[in-house]
């Protein structure tokens, strides 16, 4: 799958840096300290945006420079769906240490 530097397009998602070739899903970056209260503006952002290009996004991913505050993060899923992205801290949340692990399972070094 290969990805869009939304900086770059011409209609530019609040608060997403990648777009996959389908638009379907997006990754936000972040090095913020108060990740739980960047992932829920992100997807209130998403969910009340006018721009029809937002409203193709199935998924949102957030890749975290900042591994400090994990456990502080909650799902929004089922009943706490934001709009019609669900996000489960599980498994959309890709940090560092996640690199690093999948870097040293994968590759030899």
């Amino acid at each position: 799958m290969s990805f869009t530097n939304s900086n770059t397009q011409k209609f530019n998602h609040p608060h997403i840096d990648l777009i996959s070739e389908d638009g379907e899903l997006n990754i936000q970056v972040t090095t913020r300290g108060d990740i739980q209260n960047k992932i829920k503006s992100t997807l209130v952002d998403i969910r009340d945006s006018s721009n029809s290009e937002a409203k193709k996004i199935k998924r949102v991913m957030f890749l975290v420079l900042h591994n400090d505050k994990m456990k502080d993060i909650v799902s929004y899923k089922e009943k706490k769906q934001i709009g019609n992205i669900p996000f489960d801290r599980d498994k959309d949340i890709l940090t560092t240490k996640d690199i690093v692990k999948m870097a040293t399972n994968d590759f030899e070094i």
